[in-house]
């Protein structure tokens, strides 16, 4: 690579002038300073004829940029200034700002927030001159939701990278969601928790029905979403996952005999290989579809014997009893169809 630089000189131009360096093809290269008639200046390093490195560019009007440039686009790290002495502080993309920036207005507000494209979009925090904060939501420039915070309140917003408008509710910043409150209803409930900003039940807490049963767990915006567990009044109860109020995912279901399945769920139900645990120490370790036993399964007695056992729909249609140390990945079983499969080709 040839990194021929010549001596200063001064070129003159049509309604411009350049005072610098230029490369042995006559490029300006190396650090120079480019001159408009109109009154705009750019000062800083050029690249084979291009401005690309760091420099000042300033505008007629008195704005002003300081920072990196790639082929003549503000592009990188830089600080764009107005005329009325308000400045950005951040990164630019082709001109444009975007990722996580400064603004600074001139009247002493501020905002630090996410742009994208040259207009904030995501999480923004807001301090005001007067000292008062507010987090607001934006979508493509347009502000979508607001949330006013305490003053001393502090949000790193780099944990908010490529958060969608969509997708986010910042409600999760609304004062006093973190400061249980006890709610007493006409019908004799009873909720301790947190709220949503809408006072819906949203995050941890406890209801307490008046029959006696009690969930205790995640809310999300009024329904139980999360990790949970639901204690009935019969004595039965399920811990483990929740979607919008049913059991969902991964979660044990005791009944008040003692008996218990642990294993998936799908809206309330039984769904996959499951593990049903019988008070006599009876072990059942197989299939359930639609909250029945459904498949293939595999018996474990509390004597150590074992039988495989299959099932249609709740209704049981064959069994064998195998070897106590006999082992099978229930994987491999999977979506038989018990009218028609053999027991005895699994030994």
């Amino acid at each position: 690579m040839n990194d021929y630089v010549s001596p200063v000189r001064t070129e003159k131009y049509d309604k411009s002038s350049y005072t610098g360096t230029f490369d042995e093809q006559n490029r300006r290269h190396g650090f120079g300073v480019y001159s408009w008639d109109s009154g705009d200046k750019y000062e800083g390093e050029f690249l084979h004829g291009d401005r690309t490195g760091e420099g000042t560019y300033t505008w007629a009007s008195g704005a002003t940029y300081v920072g990196s440039f790639v082929k003549g686009a503000k592009h990188g790290e830089g600080t764009y200034t107005w005329p009325s002495g308000g400045f950005y502080c951040g990164p630019f993309v082709q001109d444009k700002f975007h990722g996580l920036a400064l603004r600074v207005y001139s009247d002493g507000d501020r905002v630090h927030a996410w742009y994208k494209n040259g207009e904030l979009h995501g999480v923004a925090l807001y301090t005001f001159k007067s000292g008062n904060k507010r987090v607001i939501m934006y979508k493509n420039g347009t502000k979508v939701k607001g949330v006013d915070v305490s003053a001393d309140f502090t949000l790193d917003l780099a944990h908010y990278e490529g958060v969608e408008p969509d997708e986010f509710d910042i409600d999760v910043f609304r004062p006093g969601l973190d400061e249980p409150i006890v709610e007493k209803y006409s019908n004799g409930d009873w909720y301790e928790g947190t709220v949503d900003g809408e006072g819906k039940r949203h995050g941890f807490g406890v209801y307490n029905y008046v029959s006696g049963a009690r969930f205790e767990g995640d809310y999300v915006h009024g329904s139980r979403t999360g990790k949970g567990a639901y204690y009935m009044a019969s004595g039965a109860s399920y811990v483990g996952d929740f979607v919008e109020g049913e059991f969902h995912g991964y979660g044990a279901y005791t009944w008040s005999d003692g008996t218990r399945y642990e294993g998936p769920f799908v809206h309330d139900k039984f769904e996959g290989i499951g593990m049903k645990f019988y008070p006599n120490g009876d072990l059942v370790h197989g299939w359930f579809s639609d909250d029945k036993l459904h498949g293939v399964l595999l018996y474990t007695f509390a004597s150590g014997a074992k039988r495989l056992v299959l099932y249609n729909h709740g209704e049981r249609l064959d069994g064998l009893d195998v070897g106590r140390d006999f082992t099978l990945d229930l994987y491999s079983v999977q979506g038989i169809d018990p009218t028609t499969f053999k027991l005895n080709s699994l030994v």
